[in-house]
Order: structure tokens, then sequence, then C-alpha cells
């Protein structure tokens, strides 16, 4: 089978390899549709080579969906021919291949309404927004919420999701994308090439922030909260963010995140209704991937990139 693997940090290139056989808390699965997400191409590099948990070679990419073709000694709740989705294990052998093996509970059941190119694109950029916003964050109804990076991946799923929950979405991005996560359903926006978000949340400090932005941003971020609020990061609590935010009596915790089939089995129903759907800026095929790690890497991209079989 073709997978995108790298042989050490910075040597990553499309091969030729076997089929994984999967452990008895596996499943194999016959990829139709993945993602590219940061994290990839932050491992490949090198940037992040703390992440890879096993030894090289290592297949890159953690987002599939695709149909189950065998299922290990203890995963016989699935059976070949399912479809199914997933966040494989970050750091061990991913997606970005024609095969792959995920463990049975990172895996759920794909209805038929949604498909393939949108439960590929899906898996990370919705479990990173559901476990910072709602496991971490404990966001609820009327509640004020600032997006740092409103358009990216996680960004412009956990505006769909902050609506769900019957947040008020205050959203941070360009003026290029204002119109784009106003569709989406930010309540307001602030063009952060324009405009001070500390000095525009003075007056109406917010009671959750997800952080995206790291560095000076993230300190800031401190000061538009209320009393008692909570800053969850997702690139990195810093020192200087958790001494302000003792002083300023206010939470800040880190998420990094985490399979979980059960809250992508939460999750099918608001896709399937399409409360939430994933804005697919470009898709590509595997042979292409290099093509969207570099997109990628220029932290530009609206939504995600999509990565089909050829």
């Amino acid at each position: 089978m073709k997978a995108v693997r790298m042989d050490n940090f910075g040597d990553v290139t499309l091969q030729d390899i076997e089929i994984p056989k999967p452990k008895p808390d596996e499943v194999l699965v016959r990829v139709r549709a993945s993602s590219i997400n940061p994290v990839d191409y932050k491992i490949g590099n090198g940037m992040l080579s703390f992440l890879a948990k096993q030894p090289m070679p290592l297949v890159l990419g953690w987002d599939v969906a695709g149909d189950v073709i065998e299922t290990g000694a203890f995963s016989k709740a699935f059976n070949p021919g399912d479809r199914v989705f997933a966040m494989a294990e970050i750091g061990l052998d991913g997606t970005l291949a024609e095969y792959c093996v995920v463990k049975r509970d990172h895996l759920a059941l794909l209805p038929e309404s949604i498909s393939y190119e949108d439960a590929g694109a899906l898996p990370m950029v919705l479990l990173t927004a559901w476990q910072a916003l709602i496991t971490e964050g404990n966001l609820h109804r009327n509640q004020r919420l600032l997006i740092q990076q409103g358009a990216g991946g996680v960004g412009h799923i956990a505006i769909q999701l902050a609506k769900i929950m019957g947040a008020h979405v205050i959203v941070m991005t360009s003026s290029k994308n204002k119109a784009f996560v106003e569709s989406l359903g930010a309540d307001e926006v602030i063009d952060y090439e324009k405009q001070d978000v500390v000095s525009y949340l003075a007056e109406k400090p917010v009671d959750l922030v997800l952080e995206s932005l790291y560095g000076e941003a993230q300190t800031q971020a401190i000061r538009v909260l209320k009393p008692g609020g909570k800053l969850v990061s997702i690139s990195g609590l810093l020192p200087e963010t958790e001494a302000a935010a003792k002083e300023a009596g206010v939470d800040a915790s880190f998420v990094f995140v985490q399979g979980d089939a059960s809250l992508l089995k939460r999750a099918t129903e608001f896709i399937a209704r399409g409360d939430i759907k994933p804005f697919i800026s470009q898709t590509i095929s595997l042979t292409d991937f290099q093509k969207g790690f570099d997109q990628s890497e220029s932290g530009r991209t609206r939504g995600k990139i999509a990565v089909t079989m050829d």
C-alpha cells in the first residue's frame, strides 16, 4: 500500500509498504479519506519530535474515515464493511495511507448520511474543540466565549459547537474571513489586524477563551476574562500565562486532544443534521501530501485540507 511515512525527522516521503495487521484491540481500516492537521508536518519536520511514540519509520496523519476490513480478536464490535471514522493515536503509525489500524476505543460508526470526505476532515478538530470547550471549559448557554483563529481548522468547528451550546461567540480573525465566520454563527468578530482585543473587550469581558496563538497573545487573553473565568489553551501554557491567571483570579489550563469514540458517536447526530460541518478549502490526493503540508504550515488555511485516496 502507499503511505506518507518518515524515516527520520525531516525525511517524509510517499512509500510502498506492507498493509498493517491489527492487534487484538485494533481494527484494520481501508482509508477513504483523511485530512491534514498542523501536528502532521510538525512531527514530520521534528518541531514536535517528542510526540513520536514509536521508533522510525512512522506513518503520519491521524484523521480517518473508511471501511472496516479486518478486526482484532478483541474488537468484534465492528464487522468487515462497517463505515467508520476516528482520530488515531497521535505518535503511532497513522492514517495518511491506503490502509491503517485504529484502536477500537477510538473508532466510531459512520452513518451513511455523512460523506467520507466530511468525516475524514473532522475527528481531530472536532475532538479538540469538544474537549477544550465542553469537557475542560464547561461551556454553557449564554456564556461569552472568545475564539482565537476562528477561521482555522479547530476554530471554525468550535464556532459551530459553541452555538449548539447556546453561547455568545466572539471570534478573532482577519477582515477577509469576517463573512466566513459570521456564516458559521459568530455573534461578534474582532479584526485582529485593526482592533485590539483587550480594548474591545475591556467593558464586556468573557467567561471563556479558546486560546491557540501562544506567545504574547496568550498572556494578553488573561486580561479579557471575567473574574473566575477560564482560558483553555490548545497551544501550550506559558509560565507567564499561569502567573498572570493566578494574579487575575482566573483559571488557565492546557488541552491536548485525545481520541475518543464516545464523543464522535455523540457528535454524529449534529453532523448528520448539518449543525456541524467542516469547511473543506482544498481536496488533495495522497500523492500530493506535501502541498497540503506546505499549505498548513503557511498558517493561512481556511477550514480543513481533505485528503482522498487515488
